[in-house]
């Protein structure tokens, strides 16, 4: 099994559903896990408070990934918190697609 012991992670929707068991993983695994969260703040905090609860390290940042802004926040967050560098990316943000009707895809 993987070590991932003084690694940071940035796992982006990363508060439920699958993003929320990467989480969830990652930490057990050992790294400090950085999540990214949109509109769920119950199941966030859920995901959180499951992690803290095994020993684990993290922290949920809420952002709207198709703004630069946010993105920038998301990052600078997880860089304070967890030091100045992210060794594991995970994207796991969904619906941005569905937001397009099959005509406006490519």
């Amino acid at each position: 099994m993987a070590n991932f012991k003084n690694k940071v992670a940035l796992v982006t929707g990363g508060g439920r559903d699958i993003g929320g068991e990467i989480s969830k993983k990652l930490a057990s695994l050992g790294a400090k896990v950085c999540f990214n969260y949109y509109d769920s703040d119950e199941k966030g905090d859920a995901t959180l408070k499951g992690i803290k609860e095994k020993g684990g390290e993290a922290i949920m940042v809420r952002g709207d990934l198709t703004k630069q802004s946010d993105i920038d926040n998301l990052v600078l967050t997880c860089t304070k918190t967890f030091g100045e560098k992210i060794d594991i990316l995970v994207n796991v943000t969904g619906g941005l697609v569905g937001r397009k009707t099959m005509e406006e895809m490519d």
